[in-house]
């Protein structure tokens, strides 16, 4: 027993800090999420992935090559959204281009899936959500 009190050293560090954290700060510094802002607006612009109906936030993730956790927070609390709230403003600017552009009219169900939405009412909730009215009263206003 001698022989293990001996190899314990004799002198305690006097460095060692009187509070630990009880636990590590979730805030990311500020740049941070700006730079994955900066990179989620990007993606939106020159990928149009997004539009597939089965595309998630697994993908978008992926295609970003970022955290999770990371992606999450800056949409969450600097974009003051959610992934799929974000998703769909962004399918619908994509629906509303598409109908200042064609100026005859299209077929609402081919629209829908068009911007990545499964179906029809789904497209007409979020787009009155985003917009202030359906789809066909924008389409109308848009044709005159």
């Amino acid at each position: 027993m001698s022989e293990v009190l001996s190899e314990i050293p004799s002198e305690i560090p006097s460095e060692i800090p009187s509070e630990i954290p009880s636990e590590i700060p979730s805030e990311i510094p500020s740049e941070i999420p700006s730079e994955i802002r900066t990179q989620i607006e990007l993606y939106f612009q020159k990928n149009m992935s997004f539009l597939d109906t089965g595309f998630s936030f697994d993908n978008f993730v992926t295609d970003l090559k970022l955290p999770k956790n990371r992606v999450s927070k800056t949409i969450n609390h600097e974009m003051d959204n959610n992934f799929y709230n974000l998703l769909a403003e962004k399918r619908i600017e994509v629906a509303k281009k598409l109908l200042r552009e064609n100026k005859e009219k299209l077929k609402i169900e081919a629209l829908c899936r068009q911007c990545g939405f499964v179906s029809k009412s789904s497209f007409n909730i979020h787009f009155k959500k985003h917009v202030g009215m359906t789809p066909s009263q924008f389409q109308r206003r848009s044709i005159k």
